[in-house]
Formats: structure tokens, C-alpha cells, sequence
């Protein structure tokens, strides 16, 4: 297909009436003619216009420049809207073969696209079906864990506890070991104390001395074995403690690293076609959604759209009485241009 523009400032075989076509196509050929002034022409009368409009602004200073300067306005609408009328006139016939083409193959189009769809459907719901499968196998999988880490952690605490009453067993053991000794060596002492005062008594001064002596050393001998003893549990208590605590804390690790096996099944992966999960997200509660905003306003402000054009609409059709919050009422001015 070719296109030729004629130039109007050649004069044209026929002259450029309004109602006369714009443009030819030519079906053998395929030939597209355009009859339309040159672009460059256009261009320099309009330029032409913008420098007689420029040169006026300064001189409307009385009615009789007001009146030209509209007579200037009226012949410059006039002219714009003339080469509009035929811009349009121009590309009728394209748009016309156009919305004809397009015509011609929509039908088979669609219908191959309600072919795609009902197939995308059934993969789709196929789809996802083995991802359903799958997540209930994997929550099968992790409640499995999930007993698995109660037993350790409960195993881990009856590992404790059982430490715990071993210690307290030795020691309270160790403390009866202790008591007894200590009750046996007083007894022992009190005797020796006893023959010591029999002894003086009698007037044996040094045998009684020595009695009073040996009861001491029994009572310090005594007591020294019943430190040592409970020192001696206490060490054992604790070792008995940090043995539990550390087998505790080895199964409570344990239990943190069981996590249910990965399940996985083999996706379809047909050659030529590959899905994806879409997210959207739809506002359900709109108080609550323009609330957030408000709140996180610096960041998601951009989420909500101004309607600029009914805003404009209710400042026009309530004028001074109009009154929202957040928006201040505005006036412009508006001219109304007749064609010269």
C-alpha cells in the first residue's frame, strides 16, 4: 500500500469544496491519496495567526480592541475547527476500513479465546488440585513434627524433673548421714562428758581433763565428717543436676530441628505453558481501608484517586454554597467563540 499527499499550493484538479471527499482509495492499486493542504502551508498560516494574536494582547485597552481582538478569536476558531472538519473527513475512509477489518476478524478471534479460556480453566482446576493434595500431605507432615517435638519437649522435662529428685535425694540422704553421725558423736562426747565429771568427782582431775578433751575431739571430728559429707552430695547433686539439664536441652534441640519432611509432588510441567500465582487484593471495608491510609498516610497515599471531575461537578452545579472539607472552591473563567 502507498500514499500520496497533494500539495496544496499547487492548484488542485478540482478545487477542495467542504463536502467533497478527502481521500481515495484506490482498490486495485491499493494506492492511498490524500487532498489536504501541505503541512508546511498549514503550519505557517497558523504560526501567521499566533504572531497577529501576540502582537494584539498588549492593545486591548478599549471596546473597539476588544471587538477586534474577538473578531480575531472568532476567525482563528473557525479556522482550526475548518482544518479539524477535515482531518476528520480525511481519515474517515481509513477508520472505516479500519473498524471493517478489525470486523472481519473479531468472530474468530473470540472464539479462540473462549477456546483458551476453557482450556486455561481445566489445567487450572487441575492445577490446582495436586497443590491441594499436596498442602494436605504437608499438614499431615508437620503435625507429625509437631508430635514428634511435644514427646522430646515432654521427654526433655521428665529428664529434668528426674534430675532434679536425684539431686534433692542425695542431698537430703547426705543430711540424715550427717544428722545421725552428728546425734551418735554427741552421744559419744556426752558420755565422755559424763565420766569426766564422775571423774572430778572422785578428785581424778587429769582423767577428767582428758575425758572433757575426747569429748571435744569427737564433737570436731564429728562435725568436720558431716561437712565434708554434705559437700561431698551437694558436688554430686550437682553433676547429677547438669547431666539431666544437659540431656534435657540435647532432646529440646532436637525437638526445635524436627520439622515435618517437604512434600513434594510432581507438578505438570507440560511444554508450552507455565502457571503462576496471581495476588490481588480487594478492598472489603472501605471506612477501614481510607482509616489505614490515614494512618500510614506518607507512604500509601497514592492508593487513593481524587475524582477531580466530579469534585468539579458539585463546585459547579452548588457554586458559593459549595463547602468539602480539604478543598477550596475556585473560579475560571470561560469564553464561548461563534465562527467568523
Amino acid at each position: 500500500m502507498t500514499t500520496e499527499v497533494l500539495d496544496a499550493a499547487k492548484p488542485p484538479a478540482t478545487p477542495m469544496l467542504p463536502s467533497a471527499p478527502m481521500t481515495v482509495i484506490d482498490a486495485a492499486t491499493g494506492t492511498i491519496t490524500y487532498e489536504y493542504k501541505a503541512p508546511s502551508l498549514m503550519l505557517a498560516e497558523a504560526t501567521a495567526q499566533l504572531a497577529e494574536a501576540q502582537s494584539l494582547v498588549p492593545c486591548i485597552d478599549s471596546p473597539v480592541m476588544h471587538q477586534e481582538a474577538v473578531a480575531l478569536l472568532q476567525k482563528i476558531v473557525g479556522d482550526w475547527k475548518n482544518l479539524d472538519e477535515v482531518r476528520l473527513r480525511t481519515t474517515k475512509p481509513l477508520r472505516e476500513q479500519t473498524d471493517k477489518i478489525n470486523a472481519d476478524f473479531k468472530p474468530a478471534i473470540e472464539v479462540r479465546q473462549q477456546a483458551e479460556g476453557i482450556l486455561k480453566a481445566a489445567v487450572s482446576k487441575y492445577e490446582e488440585a495436586q497443590e491441594r493434595e499436596r498442602r494436605r500431605l504437608q499438614a499431615i507432615a508437620d503435625e507429625q513434627a509437631r508430635q514428634l517435638r511435644l514427646r522430646a519437649e515432654e521427654e526433655a522435662a521428665e529428664k529434668k524433673r528426674k534430675a532434679d529428685e536425684e539431686a534433692e535425694r542425695v542431698l537430703r540422704e547426705a543430711r540424715e548421714r550427717a544428722d545421725e553421725e552428728q546425734r551418735r558423736a554427741d552421744e559419744q562426747a556426752q558420755a565422755k562428758r559424763d565420766a569426766a565429771a564422775r571423774a572430778a568427782q572422785s578428785g581424778d582431775a587429769d582423767t577428767a581433763e582428758k575425758l572433757n578433751q575426747q569429748a571435744e575431739e569427737i564433737v570436731s571430728t564429728a562435725t568436720s565428717v558431716a561437712q565434708t559429707t554434705l559437700t561431698f552430695a551437694e558436688s554430686e547433686a550437682a553433676m547429677a543436676q547438669d547431666a539431666g539439664q544437659q540431656e534435657a536441652e540435647a532432646l529440646r534441640m532436637a525437638a526445635q530441628m524436627t520439622t515435618g519432611a517437604t512434600v513434594a509432588i510432581a507438578k505438570p510441567r507440560a511444554t508450552g505453558a507455565s502457571s503462576s500465582i496471581k495476588y490481588t487484593a480487594e478492598v472489603v471495608d472501605q471506612k477501614a481501608f481510607v482509616q489505614y491510609v490515614l494512618n500510614n498516610w506518607d507512604t500509601m497515599n497514592h492508593l487513593l484517586t481524587i475524582e477531580q471531575g466530579k469534585l468539579n461537578t458539585m463546585a459547579q452545579n452548588q457554586k458559593d454554597r459549595f463547602k468539602v472539607g480539604g478543598c477550596e472552591l475556585r473560579t475560571h473563567r470561560q469564553m464561548a467563540v461563534r465562527r467568523k
